[in-house]
């Protein structure tokens, strides 16, 4: 994998998904704080990694779809930068590889692997900042703005909070039973069933990248 330098990169976007992160009661770092082996919620992180990067991506790159690839490619560089949280490692500069597509998936495909079995955060951080830059490339072979992308899927991920009053209505909603409701310091309430899954609010707005691929087309 490529050497790492001192700098980081999405300094401002990492800080964004911990802050997300954070809010939605997820266990995360300090950023900077590295810890001697890996914590338990980094497999969970993992999977959502695997999902995005590998299985959606893949779906998106075979399909030509280009709106399904700036999601899986903004999802991919959310949950990179999360599982980069949840150790507190911040995201390495690393110089973007140009390669093929299925060059770039396959190089994908053996990163995820590799994080697979991973036992340092060193490790993590080595083989998520190679990712990342993955994604980048990828983003500029198909002229997709990976910073866009990323600012819609942050805009989307923000309206999963519920306001106080949607927190008091939904106590009549007929599926409510056994709800969690946890109040956050930043965006409002965190709703979860009784199976930990996070319950939208009415006000839910899905990411729209339709705009996003068109313009730059």
């Amino acid at each position: 994998m490529s050497d790492k330098s001192n700098n980081v990169k999405w300094v401002e976007e990492q800080i964004r998904v911990w802050q997300w992160q954070k809010d939605m009661l997820q266990p995360v770092a300090e950023i900077g704080h590295f810890p001697t082996g890996l914590p338990e919620f980094y497999k969970a992180q993992l999977s959502f990694l695997a999902e995005e990067a590998g299985h959606e991506l893949a779906g998106a790159i075979l399909a030509g779809d280009r709106t399904d690839m700036a999601d899986a490619l903004a999802d991919s560089l959310f949950t990179a930068l999360g599982l980069l949280n949840v150790i507190g490692c911040p995201c390495a500069n690393v110089k973007a590889p140009s390669f093929e597509h299925i060059s770039e998936m396959s190089t994908i495909q053996i990163i995820l692997e590799k994080l697979d079995t991973a036992v340092l955060p060193q490790d993590v951080l080595n083989y998520v900042s190679d990712l990342v830059s993955c994604l980048e490339s990828l983003s500029a072979v198909e002229n997709i703005p990976l910073k866009e992308c990323f600012d819609e899927v942050c805009r989307s991920n923000d309206t999963k909070f519920w306001t106080t009053e949607q927190v008091n209505e939904s106590k009549d909603l007929p599926e409510y039973d056994g709800w969690s409701m946890t109040r956050t310091t930043y965006n409002g309430w965190v709703v979860k069933d009784p199976n930990g899954k996070v319950k939208k609010p009415k006000t839910f707005s899905p990411p729209d990248f339709s705009k996003i691929v068109s313009v730059n087309h």
